[in-house]
């Protein structure tokens, strides 16, 4: 995984002609990747856990590049379009919850705690592929992070010290 977007209030529509949630996975290797037998595990602030399969259909993610997963607003019917079928139908946790990516095999591949959203603001690795994780008011699904300004601090929000009139 290389980058989270809770809170995608305005920015990114999705398949299904929405503003979801998505995960960006990105394949650090030289071989293309098959998203079949891969499941995408959540588990939301209290602790719930949902799991989602994926198949052949959601393709593949070639060497050394980026595919963004949907979350929310899925439909096995085609209501949102053909492509809203390849969403994942649950929801991220606004305030804050784990992804995990398993293989075949059940075992973890790669794993993220997020923390709680900010509105148009994106969870995201600070090199591509590997190291630390920050937040970026530059979210880049589908797209490498180079670039990408991170956040060095978290401010307190604003605290009103007068009454209004």
């Amino acid at each position: 995984m290389n980058e989270v977007q809770v809170a995608n209030v305005d920015q990114f529509i999705d398949p299904s002609f929405n503003y979801g949630s998505w995960v960006e996975l990105y394949n650090t290797s030289d071989v293309a990747l098959f998203l079949n037998d891969v499941t995408v595990r959540h588990t939301d602030a209290d602790g719930i856990t949902e799991e989602y399969a994926l198949t052949s259909e959601h393709g593949f993610i070639s060497p050394r590049t980026c595919l963004t997963l949907w979350l929310d607003h899925h439909s096995s019917q085609g209501k949102f379009g053909p492509q809203a079928r390849l969403n994942i139908p649950f929801k991220l946790d606004p305030e804050g919850g784990r992804l995990e990516i398993l293989n075949k095999n059940s075992a973890t591949v790669d794993a993220v705690t997020y923390p709680p959203a900010i509105a148009r603001c994106a969870y995201a690795r600070t090199a591509d592929g590997a190291g630390e994780w920050g937040i970026t008011s530059t979210p880049t699904p589908a797209a490498l992070n180079a670039g990408s300004k991170f956040a060095t601090q978290r401010l307190a929000p604003p605290e009103v010290s007068i009454d209004s009139k």
